[in-house]
Protein backbone atom coordinates (compact mmCIF):
# COMPACT_ATOMS: atom_id res chain seq x y z
CA UNK A 1 0.00 0.00 0.00
CA UNK A 2 1.42 3.69 -1.19
CA UNK A 3 0.56 7.15 -0.36
CA UNK A 4 2.30 10.29 -1.60
CA UNK A 5 3.57 12.85 1.14
CA UNK A 6 3.79 16.54 0.26
CA UNK A 7 3.97 15.12 -3.25
CA UNK A 8 7.41 14.37 -2.94
CA UNK A 9 8.36 11.69 -0.11
CA UNK A 10 6.80 8.03 -0.80
CA UNK A 11 5.56 6.40 1.94
CA UNK A 12 4.27 2.37 2.24
CA UNK A 13 3.37 1.88 5.83
CA UNK A 14 1.87 -1.98 6.62
CA UNK A 15 1.09 -2.94 10.19
CA UNK A 16 4.08 -2.90 11.95
CA UNK A 17 5.09 0.76 10.83
CA UNK A 18 4.05 2.88 14.23
CA UNK A 19 7.47 2.11 15.96
CA UNK A 20 9.05 2.84 12.91
CA UNK A 21 7.48 5.73 12.58
CA UNK A 22 8.45 6.82 16.16
CA UNK A 23 12.32 6.44 15.20
CA UNK A 24 11.98 8.35 11.86
CA UNK A 25 10.65 11.05 12.92
CA UNK A 26 12.94 13.08 14.43
CA UNK A 27 15.47 11.90 11.21
CA UNK A 28 14.34 13.92 9.25
CA UNK A 29 13.84 17.91 8.09
CA UNK A 30 11.16 18.31 5.63
CA UNK A 31 7.57 17.52 7.06
CA UNK A 32 5.31 18.36 9.80
CA UNK A 33 4.78 15.63 12.17
CA UNK A 34 1.82 15.31 14.58
CA UNK A 35 2.18 14.75 17.89
CA UNK A 36 2.88 10.72 17.73
CA UNK A 37 5.91 12.09 16.19
CA UNK A 38 7.02 14.40 18.98
CA UNK A 39 8.94 11.09 20.71
CA UNK A 40 12.71 12.92 19.21
CA UNK A 41 11.75 16.15 20.19
CA UNK A 42 10.65 17.77 16.91
CA UNK A 43 7.00 18.40 16.03
CA UNK A 44 7.87 20.25 13.11
CA UNK A 45 10.06 21.31 9.89
CA UNK A 46 10.51 23.03 7.04
CA UNK A 47 9.71 21.15 4.11
CA UNK A 48 12.84 20.58 1.55
CA UNK A 49 14.33 18.60 -1.17
CA UNK A 50 16.49 16.42 -0.68
CA UNK A 51 19.21 17.73 -3.21
CA UNK A 52 19.92 20.89 -1.81
CA UNK A 53 23.71 21.26 0.31
CA UNK A 54 23.11 18.61 3.48
CA UNK A 55 23.42 19.93 6.46
CA UNK A 56 25.98 18.53 9.34
CA UNK A 57 24.65 15.27 10.75
CA UNK A 58 22.92 15.11 13.33
CA UNK A 59 23.72 13.19 16.56
CA UNK A 60 20.87 11.22 18.38
CA UNK A 61 21.72 10.09 21.57
CA UNK A 62 18.99 7.13 21.86
CA UNK A 63 20.71 4.83 19.76
CA UNK A 64 24.08 3.50 20.48
CA UNK A 65 26.71 2.00 18.35
CA UNK A 66 27.36 -1.76 19.34
CA UNK A 67 30.72 -1.89 19.04
CA UNK A 68 31.56 1.78 19.38
CA UNK A 69 29.36 2.89 22.00
CA UNK A 70 28.60 5.99 20.29
CA UNK A 71 25.39 7.76 19.15
CA UNK A 72 23.92 7.91 16.04
CA UNK A 73 24.51 10.19 13.53
CA UNK A 74 22.16 10.74 11.08
CA UNK A 75 20.05 13.18 8.88
CA UNK A 76 17.28 12.35 6.30
CA UNK A 77 15.79 14.83 3.89
CA UNK A 78 13.09 13.07 1.47
CA UNK A 79 12.32 9.53 3.54
CA UNK A 80 10.45 6.60 1.60
CA UNK A 81 9.31 4.10 4.05
CA UNK A 82 9.21 0.38 2.95
CA UNK A 83 6.83 -2.15 4.65
CA UNK A 84 6.36 -5.83 4.29
CA UNK A 85 3.22 -6.11 3.34
CA UNK A 86 2.39 -8.24 0.16
CA UNK A 87 0.68 -5.01 -1.27
CA UNK A 88 4.04 -3.94 -2.73
CA UNK A 89 3.98 -6.96 -5.32
CA UNK A 90 3.67 -5.92 -8.79
CA UNK A 91 3.75 -2.39 -7.88
CA UNK A 92 7.37 -1.81 -9.72
CA UNK A 93 7.90 1.70 -7.64
CA UNK A 94 11.43 0.61 -7.13
CA UNK A 95 13.09 3.17 -9.36
CA UNK A 96 10.87 5.52 -7.72
CA UNK A 97 12.12 4.43 -4.13
CA UNK A 98 15.81 4.56 -4.97
CA UNK A 99 15.26 8.18 -5.74
CA UNK A 100 14.57 8.85 -2.18
CA UNK A 101 17.87 10.22 -0.06
CA UNK A 102 16.73 7.71 2.74
CA UNK A 103 15.51 5.10 2.30
CA UNK A 104 13.86 2.92 5.75
CA UNK A 105 12.75 -0.90 5.79
CA UNK A 106 11.83 -3.16 8.73
CA UNK A 107 12.89 -6.81 10.01
CA UNK A 108 14.18 -8.89 7.34
CA UNK A 109 12.30 -7.82 4.11
CA UNK A 110 15.05 -8.66 1.24
CA UNK A 111 15.44 -6.64 -1.58
CA UNK A 112 17.31 -8.97 -3.40
CA UNK A 113 15.13 -10.66 -6.48
CA UNK A 114 12.60 -8.01 -5.42
CA UNK A 115 14.24 -4.98 -7.12
CA UNK A 116 11.85 -3.66 -9.29
CA UNK A 117 8.92 -3.38 -6.81
CA UNK A 118 10.44 -2.17 -3.47
CA UNK A 119 13.53 -0.90 -4.43
CA UNK A 120 17.49 -1.69 -4.14
CA UNK A 121 19.02 0.90 -1.58
CA UNK A 122 18.39 0.85 2.48
CA UNK A 123 19.71 3.38 4.36
CA UNK A 124 18.41 2.57 7.54
CA UNK A 125 16.59 -1.27 8.58
CA UNK A 126 14.44 -1.12 11.99
CA UNK A 127 14.46 -4.48 13.68
CA UNK A 128 12.52 -5.70 16.52
CA UNK A 129 14.27 -7.76 19.17
CA UNK A 130 12.20 -10.67 18.08
CA UNK A 131 13.73 -10.66 14.57
CA UNK A 132 16.98 -10.38 14.98
CA UNK A 133 17.25 -14.41 14.49
CA UNK A 134 16.14 -13.89 11.04
CA UNK A 135 18.90 -11.55 10.04
CA UNK A 136 21.05 -14.20 11.60
CA UNK A 137 20.13 -16.60 9.64
CA UNK A 138 21.78 -14.69 6.34
CA UNK A 139 24.69 -12.86 8.02
CA UNK A 140 26.89 -12.53 5.08
CA UNK A 141 23.93 -10.64 3.32
CA UNK A 142 22.68 -8.49 5.57
CA UNK A 143 26.38 -7.24 7.87
CA UNK A 144 28.63 -7.72 5.22
CA UNK A 145 27.20 -7.61 1.28
CA UNK A 146 24.74 -4.49 2.40
CA UNK A 147 27.39 -3.18 4.79
CA UNK A 148 26.47 0.38 4.36
CA UNK A 149 22.95 -0.20 6.12
CA UNK A 150 22.33 1.20 9.87
CA UNK A 151 20.81 -1.13 11.84
CA UNK A 152 18.54 0.51 14.39
CA UNK A 153 17.39 -2.77 16.95
CA UNK A 154 14.84 -1.84 19.53
CA UNK A 155 13.09 -3.81 22.69
CA UNK A 156 12.81 -4.08 25.68
CA UNK A 157 15.36 -3.63 28.03
CA UNK A 158 15.43 -7.30 29.64
CA UNK A 159 16.76 -7.86 26.49
CA UNK A 160 19.06 -5.53 25.51
CA UNK A 161 20.98 -5.05 28.66
CA UNK A 162 24.75 -4.83 28.65
CA UNK A 163 25.66 -6.58 31.43
CA UNK A 164 25.83 -10.25 30.15
CA UNK A 165 22.39 -11.30 30.70
CA UNK A 166 20.41 -9.11 27.68
CA UNK A 167 19.92 -12.18 25.06
CA UNK A 168 19.31 -9.99 22.17
CA UNK A 169 22.05 -7.73 22.65
CA UNK A 170 24.50 -10.54 23.27
CA UNK A 171 23.46 -11.56 19.96
CA UNK A 172 24.11 -8.15 18.51
CA UNK A 173 27.82 -8.42 20.36
CA UNK A 174 28.66 -11.40 18.47
CA UNK A 175 27.90 -10.41 15.48
CA UNK A 176 29.66 -7.13 15.19
CA UNK A 177 32.52 -9.25 16.42
CA UNK A 178 32.59 -11.55 13.21
CA UNK A 179 31.26 -8.41 11.33
CA UNK A 180 33.10 -5.11 12.65
CA UNK A 181 31.89 -3.09 9.57
CA UNK A 182 28.32 -3.55 10.23
CA UNK A 183 26.53 -0.24 11.61
CA UNK A 184 24.35 -1.74 14.08
CA UNK A 185 22.54 0.67 16.69
CA UNK A 186 20.67 -0.22 19.78
CA UNK A 187 17.81 2.04 21.45
CA UNK A 188 18.87 3.11 25.07
CA UNK A 189 16.41 2.40 27.42
CA UNK A 190 15.48 6.00 28.41
CA UNK A 191 14.49 5.99 24.46
CA UNK A 192 12.56 3.31 24.89
CA UNK A 193 10.53 4.10 27.52
CA UNK A 194 9.61 7.59 26.08
CA UNK A 195 9.13 6.21 23.29
CA UNK A 196 6.42 3.64 24.80
CA UNK A 197 5.16 7.12 27.14
CA UNK A 198 4.61 9.24 23.71
CA UNK A 199 2.67 5.73 21.96
CA UNK A 200 0.91 5.03 24.68
CA UNK A 201 -0.41 9.15 25.01
CA UNK A 202 -1.26 8.90 20.98
CA UNK A 203 -3.13 5.49 20.87
CA UNK A 204 -4.51 5.26 24.12
CA UNK A 205 -2.39 1.59 24.42
CA UNK A 206 0.79 0.46 25.84
CA UNK A 207 2.89 -1.02 23.81
CA UNK A 208 5.13 -2.58 26.74
CA UNK A 209 2.16 -3.76 28.60
CA UNK A 210 2.28 -7.76 27.71
CA UNK A 211 -0.89 -9.67 28.02
CA UNK A 212 -1.52 -12.30 31.42
CA UNK A 213 -1.36 -15.54 31.31
CA UNK A 214 -4.27 -17.82 31.99
CA UNK A 215 -5.56 -21.01 31.64
CA UNK A 216 -8.65 -21.69 29.86
CA UNK A 217 -10.89 -22.29 32.37
CA UNK A 218 -10.16 -20.43 35.96
CA UNK A 219 -11.13 -24.24 37.79
CA UNK A 220 -9.40 -26.06 35.19
CA UNK A 221 -5.70 -25.70 35.33
CA UNK A 222 -3.26 -26.71 32.05
CA UNK A 223 -4.94 -25.61 28.66
CA UNK A 224 -4.34 -21.67 27.86
CA UNK A 225 -7.10 -19.25 27.05
CA UNK A 226 -5.49 -17.57 24.04
CA UNK A 227 -4.28 -21.31 22.49
CA UNK A 228 -7.84 -22.31 22.98
CA UNK A 229 -9.20 -19.80 21.50
CA UNK A 230 -7.17 -19.62 18.32
CA UNK A 231 -7.28 -23.24 18.36
CA UNK A 232 -10.78 -23.15 17.76
CA UNK A 233 -11.40 -20.16 15.59
CA UNK A 234 -9.52 -21.97 13.20
CA UNK A 235 -10.86 -24.91 12.91
CA UNK A 236 -12.15 -26.15 9.98
CA UNK A 237 -15.21 -26.89 11.15
CA UNK A 238 -17.17 -27.87 14.43
CA UNK A 239 -15.22 -24.98 16.64
CA UNK A 240 -16.26 -22.56 19.37
CA UNK A 241 -15.34 -19.01 17.58
CA UNK A 242 -14.81 -17.65 20.48
CA UNK A 243 -12.98 -14.39 18.79
CA UNK A 244 -16.03 -14.29 16.21
CA UNK A 245 -18.45 -13.99 19.45
CA UNK A 246 -15.70 -11.46 21.53
CA UNK A 247 -16.47 -9.65 18.15
CA UNK A 248 -20.61 -9.33 18.53
CA UNK A 249 -20.13 -8.65 22.15
CA UNK A 250 -18.18 -5.89 21.34
CA UNK A 251 -20.48 -4.58 18.98
CA UNK A 252 -23.58 -5.15 21.31
CA UNK A 253 -21.45 -2.65 24.02
CA UNK A 254 -21.67 -0.22 21.77
CA UNK A 255 -25.73 -0.31 21.77
CA UNK A 256 -26.45 -1.20 25.15
CA UNK A 257 -25.12 -0.16 28.54
CA UNK A 258 -22.16 -2.93 28.82
CA UNK A 259 -19.32 -2.97 31.18
CA UNK A 260 -16.68 -5.33 30.84
CA UNK A 261 -14.40 -6.08 33.93
CA UNK A 262 -11.79 -7.83 35.62
CA UNK A 263 -10.44 -7.43 33.18
CA UNK A 264 -11.24 -3.72 32.04
CA UNK A 265 -11.98 -4.25 28.23
CA UNK A 266 -11.69 -0.60 26.48
CA UNK A 267 -14.07 -0.87 23.62
CA UNK A 268 -11.88 0.42 20.01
Amino acid sequence: MACILKRKAIIVLGFVTAFLLLIIARLTNEVSFPLIFSCFGQTSAKWMPFYTQRQPLRTHYGYMNVRTQEPLQLDCDLCAIISNSGQMSEQKVGFEIDQSSCIWRMNNAPTKGYEEDVGKRTTVRVVSHTSVPLLLKNPEYFFKETNSTVYVIWGPFRNMRKDGSGIVYNMLKKTVDSYPGAKIYVTTEQRMSYCDEVFKKETGKDRSEGFRKVPYHYYEPGRDECDEYFLHENAPYGGHRFITEKKVFADWAKRRTITFTHPNWTLS
